[in-house]
């Protein structure tokens, strides 16, 4: 049977008050997870990136996530999404009261994700953005029965709103010959309407998504962060009805199987890269202690945890600290 995440997203606009109200509402529906997102926006942009001021007014302090974490938990079951090591540090004391999402922020961060399945009964991991290639790696690491057991792979990427078309919806046959859990989060289309039903069930049902997410508001209307992909939170039992009502619908549009330019474009704002916390002098060996991995503003692809895993990197030049480390700064 399908499970469904209501997924608050930054829909809140940084206000406990209204995060305490969609909860309320998700309790009072069908949907079987509330999900958070925790994030430090230090953690997540450099100062002088353009997007930091608008994330630092839509972070909610760890106190007043506490707060409300151990209101709900009692209540619901919930699914912590941090988008940096400290936010997961603190997810970490819920981790008796909660599952665990890794976000696509910190999809390659092997100490993190095995330390989740350590620690939380279950781990989503958000691997949207990733080539073929890279996810085929994770899925190789975390392959051991004792970690595949507690993942669940989530996919599906925020193009405001995403055309389906656009995604790559082979990645579940993928999953399931690799034999993991996966689920599907739906960014496609914001209201109840006949078409974000169509494609949730038809996608459903061809590939038998466990899970599938969906983003929520209080109120579409007012237009709050993320509403171009939500439904209204009093609206989700009907979503949940109409596409369990759709059993044998199949797939009948087209989709892509190699990663589209929009993609790629999710890829470059959501994923983190390596800026450099020293100077480094030219033919220094760079390993993944000398970066702090953020979100960047380049349009370039920049080093990944990925690029770093298994290969010797050697500066080509010297780099101060702050600089953004490029695959053609150095030699692997």
């Amino acid at each position: 049977m399908t499970k469904y995440i209501s997924e608050i997203a930054s829909s809140h606009t940084g206000d406990p008050k209204l995060i305490e109200k969609i909860s309320q509402l998700h309790c009072q529906s069908n949907s079987d997870y509330l999900k958070y997102q925790i994030f430090k926006t230090e953690n997540l942009f450099s100062k002088k990136n353009k997007k930091f001021p608008n994330f630092k007014k839509i972070e909610v302090g760890f106190k007043k996530w506490e707060n409300l974490i151990n209101k709900f938990s009692a209540k619901t079951k919930i699914v912590l999404e941090p988008f940096d090591e400290e936010s997961y540090k603190f997810c970490k004391k819920f981790k008796n009261k909660s599952l665990i999402k890794i976000s696509s922020s910190e999809a390659d961060n092997f100490n993190l994700i095995i330390d989740a399945v350590k620690n939380f009964k279950k781990v989503f991991l958000n691997i949207s953005g990733l080539s073929q290639s890279d996810i085929e790696k994770i899925t190789l690491i975390l392959k051991k029965k004792s970690i595949r057991k507690k993942i669940v792979l989530m996919y599906g990427f925020q193009s405001y709103p995403t055309v389906v078309n656009d995604l790559r919806l082979n990645l579940f046959n993928y999953f399931k010959k690799k034999g993991f859990e996966f689920g599907y989060a739906d960014h496609t289309e914001f209201g109840i309407s006949k078409k974000l039903i169509d494609i949730c069930s038809k996608i459903k049902n061809s590939f038998k998504c466990k899970y599938i997410e969906k983003h929520v508001c209080y109120d579409l209307k007012k237009k709050p962060n993320d509403y171009i992909t939500s439904i209204n939170m009093k609206d989700m039992d009907e979503f949940i009805e109409k596409i369990n009502k759709k059993k044998k619908d199949r797939l009948n549009f087209k989709f892509k199987k190699d990663i589209s330019y929009k993609e790629k474009k999710y890829f470059l704002n959501f994923s983190k890269f390596g800026f450099l916390k020293k100077n480094l002098q030219k033919g220094s060996i760079v390993s993944e202690d000398d970066l702090t991995f953020l979100r960047s503003s380049s349009k370039k692809k920049g080093i990944t945890r990925l690029n770093i895993f298994g290969n010797k990197l050697i500066l080509k030049k010297s780099l101060k600290k702050g600089n953004q480390l490029f695959p053609n700064f150095v030699s692997f």
